[in-house]
């Protein structure tokens, strides 16, 4: 047992009816007293025949109950609730003490607490009779009780025959004890002597009984783990070790010894650091940097729940950190058909040596393999130097056969200690596989929807292709397409055919004009795939296939619809204005049956349209657009029209054909405001120079016509009713232009006097090209002439028809009176008559006009005389003219002019006349309003008694001004 080792050991039982002492002597010191005696004493209370319980005094403290047998399986005595018990035939009387002692124990010289095996115990003990009994005699025996009731062991130093009453001697049991029968770490040890005389037991001796617990000290095993440069490990050094199972280890007792051999917490040494974790016992070694080896020992030590301690060595190997491994992969062909070559359905077994070529052991390597599955095993475990071995099996396949070998590539990885990933480099094998030779075909047949049943291919019809494609060799082809540029999407895009393998193609075409001006619907289908023999990107094409179908004849037609509108109306009128824009769209629809190309449009009144052309399909409509700037002309003509076409072509076999459209005409309104404006001018030749216009003088005079609106005025001519010989006769006049009409000169008038001046006014008239007419607003050009001096003269004459040719006026007689009047102004009067009382008519009432200078004579009714002339000596009449001037408000009336007729002398009668007597009153009439005879009409009868007189003569006056 290590020197350092713990031994505890328990006292059951003691002391027995014969003072036997029982002394176990310990190496070392124990918490109990291991080397002074404790004595007491056993004292009989009780005498029974039966056995009779006997309370001990200062005995050691109680332990469970052991029974004491003798060599005849008899109990003897036993420990129960504090008491001893004894056989009867001790027989001790009342009152009876027995003393006795207990030495020192003597611990065993050979661990004890070994798993398995057995152990040779050897206990002495000191034995001291100190009984009432004289002496003993026969033989003694003392032995190991196992289980409680096997006894096992030899002893020696008993107490020979008939021993003396206080013979004291050591008596030693040795016995080799099987581990396993030791009950829970425990070993009961009896003293049983026995004592015969003449060969038959005269008294029994079972005075000691120990019950010996075996304190096993904790057993402590070396401990050694590893570790790699710069990383720290830890161990539980208590794993391996174990202590008896009474006991447990003491994880806080762990500690290092250092060189003085005391236990510290952390030990420091040149390769490392060592610590311990109280708590849990786990030791940690953290490796100085860059150590590598294995370190020396250091020593720990452990204490189990008796507090026995034990020790062990603690080693760290520290490894370099290189993990490596290598991969050689082998196939083998089980080459069926013999030929040296992977053919499909043939096996490839193929292995998978790994070594492990680094410093550190590898876990879970394993084989990744794209080609194969089912890799055994699927994962192993590599130490350092070693090697491990994976198979697999692979079928070939059409893919193989396809690529021309059975490649493939492999590689292993596993996890080193610190769990990272190793992995090898990728081994590959290749086992060639059987000449490959491709092959393509296509079958292309087709199916025409004849919706109008007329056994031709209409444009707008369909086509169904199918095109059955084969694979006519031995390796498998991708991306198999087929091209055909008549159609549009073939379904499927691809497929992959293995060998001998086929598959349809569909796709739908609809008749197009091109393939009626071709007059069939021609196309030739081609098929491809991948090329698995030429690795320089060519694909393999295979035989190709045509087709044809037969269309209807071609009909080309094309329509034009041209539209105008003003996007650029400047003043929003919604008319064409001078500078306004016109845009144009041309429609053009191709309504026949062929895509008509190179459409272009035919307008004279554009220069260019956008597009310039494009290709217009079937039932297609193309739109062109052009800006038209409005022009003069435009806005003369009152709108802006013009008429397009639209041409194209198609091609045939023979060459392309034209196609035009019919015409097609858009007119935009223009906003036509014509205006004519003239300006009159006159120039007197003023020859008296007073600065009016006298009659006979002349006047030359321009007519300025202005063309004020928006359009061209033609055939523009001048109305001036006062002048003539205009030239030129008439003019066109562009817009904001004018011309100068010049009349011959102008001769005043009289009438122009008569006027008040020589006004005229002048307009002009013309017309819009192809346009209505246009007239301009009058305009007047004033010359002033002489102011009126209107004046008239008058001269009256009176022819009497005298029938008694008397000479005088009888009543009865007529007079004939005639008037001359004169225009003696400078105007012509209108409205000309003669006023006069006496006569009733005049021939004419009055005329119109009377020029200046003229006369014109009137003519009254004849004039009957009265008795009231007669009686007044004369008739005497009173006439004036009268006339209106140009322009004035009140009639000129000339001077009045009196004419006398002279009666027959008559006596005055005595009475004066009457107020109404005939005769000149205050304007030459011959009697006053009061009847007194006025001096006037004195003068008057004067003068006519005085032509009585002078031969009866009637006196006429003549006034011309």
């Amino acid at each position: 047992m290590p020197p350092n080792t713990l031994v505890r050991r328990r006292v059951l039982a003691s002391a027995v009816a014969l003072g036997v002492a029982a002394a176990i002597a310990a190496p070392v010191a124990i918490p109990e007293a291991a080397s002074a005696a404790t004595t007491g004493a056993l004292t009989i209370t009780d005498e029974s025949s039966s056995p009779d319980r006997y309370v001990p005094e200062n005995l050691p403290a109680k332990y469970p109950s052991v029974e004491a047998v003798d060599p005849n399986s008899n109990p003897q005595a036993f420990w129960d609730g504090g008491e001893f018990t004894f056989p009867a035939d001790l027989a001790p009387a009342r009152g009876d003490t027995y003393p006795m002692a207990i030495g020192g124990v003597n611990a065993p010289t050979d661990p004890i607490c070994t798993s398995g095996g057995t152990v040779d115990l050897t206990l002495s003990f000191d034995v001291e009779l100190m009984g009432p009994t004289a002496g003993v005699g026969g033989t003694a025996d003392a032995s190991f009780v196992l289980d409680g009731t096997t006894r096992v062991g030899t002893s020696t130093g008993l107490p020979p025959y008939n021993t003396p009453l206080g013979w004291s001697g050591t008596v030693t049991t040795t016995a080799t004890v099987p581990v396993e029968q030791l009950v829970d770490g425990r070993l009961t040890y009896y003293v049983a002597l026995e004592g015969f005389h003449n060969g038959s037991r005269s008294w029994d001796a079972s005075g000691l009984t120990l019950d010996y617990s075996l304190a096993c000290p904790p057993v402590a095993e070396d401990d050694e783990t590893s570790t790699y440069v710069d990383e720290s490990v830890q161990l539980d050094p208590l794993a391996n070790d174990s202590t008896d199972p009474s006991t447990t280890l003491d994880p806080s007792s762990v500690r290092f010894l250092d060189e003085s051999g005391n236990p510290v917490d952390t030990l420091l040494t040149e390769q490392g650091e060592y610590s311990v974790d109280t708590a849990t016992g786990v030791v940690t070694f953290a490796p100085a940097e860059g150590f590598t080896g294995l370190t020396d020992a250091v020593t720990y030590q452990v204490a189990n729940s008796d507090g026995l301690l034990a020790t062990a060595l603690i080693t760290i190997d520290v490894l370099p950190f290189s993990p490596a491994m290598t991969l050689v992969k082998d196939g083998e062909l089980d080459d069926a058909n013999e030929n040296g070559l992977a053919d499909v359905g043939e096996t490839i077994t193929y292995t998978f040596t790994v070594e492990n070529t680094g410093t550190v052991p590898l876990t879970e390597v394993s084989i990744a393999d794209a080609k194969v599955s089912g890799i055994q095993p699927s994962s192993q475990s590599v130490p350092v130097n070693g090697i491990a071995t994976f198979t697999a099996s692979y079928v070939v396949t059409q893919a193989d056969v396809d690529s021309g070998s059975v490649y493939n590539e492999a590689s292993a990885s596993g996890t080193d200690p610190r769990g990272g990933t190793v992995a090898t480099d990728t081994a590959d094998n290749e086992v060639p596989g059987t000449d490959r030779v491709p092959g393509l075909t296509v079958d292309k047949s087709s199916t025409l929807h004849d919706t109008n049943e007329n056994g031709l291919a209409d444009v707008g019809e369909t086509i169904d292709y199918s095109f059955l494609v084969t694979n006519t060799g031995n390796v498998t082809l991708h991306d198999v397409t087929v091209e055909d540029p008549k159609v549009g999407e073939i379904v499927p895009a691809s497929v992959t055919l293995g060998p001998d393998d086929q598959h349809t193609f569909t796709a739908s075409y609809t008749v197009a004009s091109e393939d009626v001006s071709l007059g069939e619907v021609y196309n030739t289908a081609s098929v491809s795939a991948i090329d698995p023999i030429n690795e320089d990107g060519e694909r393999y094409v295979g035989v190709p296939d045509f087709d044809r179908v037969e269309t209807v004849p071609p009909a080309a037609l094309l329509t034009l619809e041209k539209t105008g509108a003003l996007t650029g109306d400047v003043d929003g009128d919604g008319l064409a204005d001078l500078g306004d824009v016109v845009t144009y769209t041309f429609a053009v629809h191709n309504a026949g049956n062929v895509d008509v190309a190179d459409v272009r449009i035919n307008d004279p009144r554009v220069s260019s349209t956008m597009p310039e052309s494009m290709d217009i399909a079937v039932g297609g409509t193309g739109t062109f657009t052009a800006d038209y700037t409005v022009t003069q002309d435009d806005v003369d003509a009152g709108e802006v029209a013009n008429t397009a076409t639209a041409e194209g072509a198609y091609v045939t076999p023979e060459g392309p054909v034209s196609v035009n459209s019919s015409p097609s005409t858009d007119t935009v309104g223009a906003d036509r405001a014509p205006a004519l404006e003239v300006v009159k001018d006159g120039v007197l030749d003023d020859t008296n120079e007073n600065g009016l216009a006298d009659v006979g003088e002349t006047i030359s005079y321009t007519i300025t016509a202005h063309n004020r609106g928006n359009t061209t005025l033609v055939d523009v001519v001048v109305f001036d009713e006062r002048v003539d010989g205009l030239q030129p006769v008439s003019a066109t006049i562009p817009v904001g232009e004018s011309v100068e009409f010049v009349a011959a000169p102008y001769t005043v008038t009289q009438a122009d006097v008569d006027a008040g001046s020589v006004t005229n006014t002048a307009s002009a008239r013309g017309r819009v090209p192809n346009g209505p007419e246009i007239t301009s607003p009058p305009v007047d050009n004033v010359i002033n002439v002489p102011a009126a001096d209107p004046s008239l003269t008058i001269e009256k004459f009176a022819d009497l028809q005298d029938a008694n040719d008397n000479g005088t006026a009888d009543v009865g007689e007529e007079i004939l009176y005639s008037f001359d009047v004169v225009n003696t102004g400078n105007v012509t009067l209108s409205d000309v008559a003669v006023i006069d009382d006496r006569i009733s008519a005049l021939v004419p009432a009055s005329i119109d006009t009377l020029a200046p200078g003229e006369r014109f004579t009137f003519l009254a009714d004849p004039y009957v005389v009265t008795e009231a002339d007669v009686q007044s000596g004369g008739v005497v009449n009173v006439a004036s003219a009268t006339g209106m001037a140009p322009g004035a408000d009140e009639p000129t009336e000339s001077e009045s002019d009196t004419v006398t007729t002279v009666t027959t002398v008559i006596v005055p009668p005595t009475t004066p006349p009457t107020p109404d007597a005939a005769g000149p009153d205050d304007d030459g009439s011959l009697v006053t309003t009061d009847g007194a005879l006025g001096l006037a009409g004195l003068g008057a009868l004067a003068l006519a008694i005085g032509a009585l007189i002078t031969g009866g003569l009637l006196v006429r006056r003549n006034r011309v001004s």
